[in-house]
């Protein structure tokens, strides 16, 4: 019986001191809590601005003609001149490629639905890469004088914008730490380090204009403008 008792006294002394050391104090919590990392996520953007130098512009010759033979040697006599010409104005062949060729009828009716007339139409374009903006006006102006009539999709863009990106990523960080100090201010806090980063992409449009059935004879205006290089960017910093 004593033996017995003297167990139960082990085993019940085990137990309660096992529950003892699973307990967590006040003062533990506390520290956990003062321990535990606070932080402040911030997004922002940075753009820098810059002039294209780079224009594409898409021209070509729409022949017609009620026999279909005609309409396409009108075009091709058309086109050869149109080739010479930007030739001649500097464009290299390989800034010169064909985007679309294609032949289409177009049928006149009477009120019954009869053929009255059919006209072939012959369409042939080539999309031109120009490397110097300022003669685009006058390449234009020489192409529609050797009989180009439709003249389309007028792009700037920058040939290298790795150089933009980099400017518009140190400005992106610039305004999110500007960010993230304001905030930190407000919550009567110091701000800490940068945990993490994350670059969300950089955006780079492309300006465009358009331009149908152009018929001029002097020198086209043509204004590029300014392109807008955007980064956008997240990043996680320590509270102090």
């Amino acid at each position: 019986m004593i033996k017995k008792t003297l167990i139960s006294l082990l085993l019940l002394s085990f137990f309660s001191l096992s529950v003892v050391n699973a307990q967590t104090t006040p003062a533990e919590s506390d520290s956990m809590q003062t321990n535990q990392q606070r932080t402040i996520s911030v997004s922002a953007s940075g753009s820098v601005f810059a002039e294209p130098d780079i224009a594409t512009i898409q021209l070509g010759v729409d022949s017609s003609n009620e026999d279909i033979q005609v309409a396409q040697s009108n075009m091709e006599t058309t086109m050869q001149s149109i080739m010479t010409t930007l030739q001649n104005a500097g464009i290299d062949e390989q800034d010169i490629r064909t985007v679309n060729f294609s032949i289409y009828q177009d049928e006149r009716r009477d009120p019954e639905g009869n053929i009255q007339s059919r006209t072939y139409h012959v369409i042939n374009s080539v999309e031109v890469t120009v490397r110097n903006i300022p003669e685009l006006g006058s390449i234009i102006s020489q192409s529609v004088a050797a009989g180009a009539n439709t003249i389309n999709n007028i792009q700037f863009t920058i040939s290298n914008p790795a150089e933009l990106e980099a400017q518009a990523r140190e400005v992106a960080m610039q305004n999110a730490k500007a960010k993230a100090q304001q905030l930190a201010t407000l919550a009567d806090s110091n701000l800490g380090a940068v945990l993490m980063i994350n670059e969300g992409g950089y955006s780079f449009p492309v300006a465009s204009e358009k331009m149908f059935m152009a018929d001029m004879a002097r020198s086209t205006p043509i204004s590029a403008g300014q392109l807008e290089v955007s980064v956008n960017v997240n990043v996680l910093y320590a509270l102090e």
